[in-house]
């Protein structure tokens, strides 16, 4: 009987083990990192497609969903005003790798409309790509309006 007794012991021992065993393995990889597949978008903007009264000074911030490779969007943003054309400008890059500030070289004329453009070719560290857009802004008109006679 007490031969018995020890085999259950060990068995039980044995089976305890076991499931801590798993248990362990279980917890460690559910600790382990998963790649990021989030899909890649703008999240903010600004400004914000359709503004007005924007000053002629004012950069361009574009915020991502996921962090972006500096060198892709260089090659593929757009800044153009209808009255100036093509603006060129310095990009930079957050540390994060997901806020990107566009300072024109110089101003965007008085009461024109300016659209920033996105092409294709923009891919995140997660491989996902973004897809083309654009957004337009209105920039403040600097001439003084006509005094009125009531004043």
């Amino acid at each position: 009987m007490i031969h018995y007794y020890k085999l259950s012991f060990s068995l039980i021992a044995s089976v305890l083990l076991v499931i801590t065993f798993y248990s362990a393995t279980m917890f460690a990889q559910s600790r382990i990192a998963k790649p990021n597949t989030a899909p890649l978008t703008i999240e903010y903007n600004f400004p914000m497609d359709g503004s007005k009264y924007v000053p002629s000074t004012s950069p361009i911030i574009l915020r991502t969903s996921v962090p972006v490779n500096l060198s892709a969007v260089a090659n593929t943003i757009a800044v153009t005003g209808t009255l100036t054309g093509r603006h060129e400008g310095t990009l930079a890059l957050s540390d994060d790798q997901t806020t990107m500030i566009f300072t024109p070289t110089d101003p965007f004329e008085s009461g024109e409309r300016v659209t920033v453009s996105l092409g294709t070719g923009i891919i995140a560290s997660n491989g996902a790509e973004l897809a083309p857009i654009s957004f337009s802004f209105d920039v403040q008109d600097n001439e003084q309006p006509a005094k009125s006679p009531f004043l």
